[in-house]
């Protein structure tokens, strides 16, 4: 499939050429429609381009402040584990496991020889 800007050329390159050959004609469509059509198309190439470049403003904005929410969040279950100690309710409130929930290590077993 061609590009927006490839067929916006051919179009350009096609409506050029028909100016300059005012007897050239086709039945079923005219240089009014397809200069109407070229234009529209764009149109709504220049505002989907807008509206990525807004979009990745967004993004980028959005990626920060997800960024600073995280460190705001680990301070905060910090802030929990150190004043109401590492096995309280209220940091398993916050999404931390509690100590006394916490499974003891197993050692691997050395096979023997």
């Amino acid at each position: 499939m061609a590009t927006v800007s490839q067929v916006l050329e051919d179009a350009d390159r096609i409506l050029a050429t028909w100016e300059g050959n005012s007897d050239f004609s086709l039945a079923t469509m005219t240089k009014v429609q397809m200069t109407a059509k070229r234009d529209e198309v764009r149109s709504k190439a220049a505002l989907i381009e807008q509206k990525r470049v807004e979009l990745r403003g967004l993004t980028e904005s959005l990626t920060d402040e997800i960024k600073e929410l995280g460190q705001m969040n680990t301070r905060a279950k910090s802030g929990f584990r150190a004043i109401y100690g590492p096995d309280s309710p209220q940091v398993a409130q916050v999404g931390i496991t509690r100590t006394s929930d916490r499974k003891p290590r197993t050692r691997k077993v050395k096979p023997t020889e």
